[in-house]
């Protein structure tokens, strides 16, 4: 054989592995793909994840901008933009007149924190969960009432 006719056949090896780790790509995928829902057992396979009713979500309110320093004695400040959501049927009135409230309990909660505490995806979480409590508390709600249902954070900066 000589080397023209083994450079000829080199691109075509070239391209019959392409294709062939292509086709095998693309059967991989659907494999797991179908494998991924189907439901051998007839229990209905996968859990969906059940949308929530927009009759149940109360309203957003959204609080602004906060920028506090952090506790610890060191120069570290947070900047957050606070979300709250209110229990559904919580009028758009009765909301207004509560953000002074909602924002005292805010501050007072973010600036008891140290910079350490927020470091960590764990500590935000813990700290959206002691403001939720704190609000409620403020807004004087009983043990098992909820006037805020839940804490969104759209921004966080430390530093």
């Amino acid at each position: 054989m000589t080397d023209s006719a083994a450079k000829k056949k080199t691109p075509n090896k070239m391209m019959l592995i392409g294709i062939a780790l292509l086709l095998g790509a693309v059967g991989a995928f659907m494999f797991t793909r179908k494998a991924g829902t189907s439901d051998p057992e007839g229990k209905g396979g996968k859990k969906k994840h059940q949308k929530v009713e927009k009759s149940e979500l109360g309203p957003k309110v959204d609080l602004g901008e906060f920028t506090v320093n952090l506790s610890g004695g060191a120069t570290h400040y947070l900047r957050a933009n606070v979300t709250v959501e209110l229990e559904a049927g919580s009028s758009e009135e009765k909301s207004k007149e509560e953000v002074p409230i909602i924002k005292d309990a805010v501050v007072l909660t973010l600036s008891h924190k140290g910079f350490d505490d927020l470091q960590a995806a764990t500590g935000i979480q813990k700290l959206k969960k002691e403001l939720k409590e704190a609000i409620n508390k403020a807004l004087g709600a009983e043990e098992d009432e909820e006037p805020v249902t839940e804490v969104y954070f759209t921004s966080f900066v430390t530093q």
